[in-house]
């Protein structure tokens, strides 16, 4: 960008690169804007330039601005924390550093499949993936690239793999009971982990390999005289059989509805992604009368409107597995009219029932 200060009509700009070559020229018939030059970039674009003003048989020269291509050159990731072992609902941080390279874009990359930032899910600054509140769907592995563009041409260079580890939390929890107990998480069987504790629940770390059969866990609490063996959990099921929406409606202490709960229920699936529309149309994470919960499973909706009075639905497929197909729930019709007969209906039951 070329300005002057002070100017008279019609002023002269000139792109110079060093040492006197003029790369472009612009005139200004009426004074006072500045005059922006684009400049193609290309491996021979380095150097020193400067804009040269010219009135009426005078010139005056800008100071000079030092312009520099590098072609980049080895990439390379480094996570924070590192190793990248993380727990649930923790966070994380990718940095992409580059050996050396200018005027860089950055695409990342999450187990083979091109990440759309920013994300729900991911959040980009400059060089800097960055995860808030890492789960199941997070883990694996990550690799970027740096890129810069000279002219038609670009250069490109790639960082090793890094895998990222997310340890989900098992809960062993006793109903009732007198502490102190020992819990052991048992994997196929074998205990991999133990715990005594003063109190009836522990919790447990294991680490999450997506898209793999992780076997079954299962939970073993003894005291002094006696011992309970939880029932199995497979720790990966894929996502089968049919999605279903459960409608639940919350009142106030005056029996007014102020919002609904929508719940994607599942036949199977251990790490399960889910998706909601309304009316046909994808729905956001977060909307003007509607939120959901980390996991997807839970729609609220928080306000009642003839806006978001309409057909819901639900979907559900493998987190881990983005070709993996959707399960399609049927639509329900969420509507405060209907509310208000249902609610009527009801009470008018309890009525009845009650002379009776």
């Amino acid at each position: 960008e070329c300005k002057l200060p002070e100017w008279t009509v019609p002023l002269t700009y000139e792109l110079i690169k060093s040492p006197g070559e003029v790369l472009e020229t612009v005139i200004d018939p009426l004074g006072g804007q500045p005059v922006t030059f684009y400049l193609r970039v290309n491996e021979r674009s380095n150097g020193r330039y400067m804009c040269r003003v010219r009135l009426r048989g005078q010139t005056s020269t800008s100071n000079a601005v030092n312009f520099q291509v590098v072609p980049v050159q080895g990439v390379h990731l480094v996570p924070d924390p590192d190793p990248p072992v993380i727990y649930e609902m923790s966070g994380f941080n990718l940095h992409c550093r580059v050996r050396k390279g200018t005027h860089l874009t950055y695409v990342w990359y999450h187990n083979q499949q091109e990440l759309n930032l920013p994300s729900a899910f991911h959040q980009i600054s400059e060089n800097t993936l960055t995860v808030d509140s890492a789960g199941k769907r997070h883990a694996g592995y990550y690799t970027c690239m740096a890129i810069n563009k000279m002219g038609n041409h670009s250069r490109y260079s790639s960082s090793m793999e890094v895998n990222v580890v997310v340890k989900a939390n098992i809960s062993c929890r006793l109903v009732r009971g007198s502490p102190p107990v020992t819990f052991r998480l048992l994997l196929d069987g074998e205990a991999v982990a133990v715990q005594r504790t003063g109190s009836l629940e522990a919790w447990f770390s294991v680490p999450v390999s997506v898209g793999l059969d992780m076997g079954t866990a299962q939970c073993k609490a003894e005291t002094d005289i006696q011992q309970l063996l939880s029932d199995p959990v497979d720790l990966e099921v894929p996502v089968e059989g049919s999605a279903q929406v459960l409608v639940e409606f919350l009142q106030t202490a005056d029996s007014v509805v102020a919002a609904a709960l929508l719940q994607c229920v599942i036949t199977r699936g251990t790490f399960p992604l889910f998706s909601w529309s309304f009316n046909q149309a994808i729905l956001p994470e977060q909307g003007d009368s509607h939120a959901l919960t980390p996991n997807g499973r839970i729609l609220v909706i928080t306000a009642f409107s003839a806006e978001n009075s309409g057909y819901y639905g639900c979907r559900a497929r493998d987190s881990f597995n983005s070709n993996s197909s959707w399960l399609q729930s049927e639509e329900v019709l969420v509507k405060m009219t209907v509310l208000a007969v249902v609610f009527c209906c009801f009470l008018l039951l309890v009525i009845m029932a009650g002379a009776c």
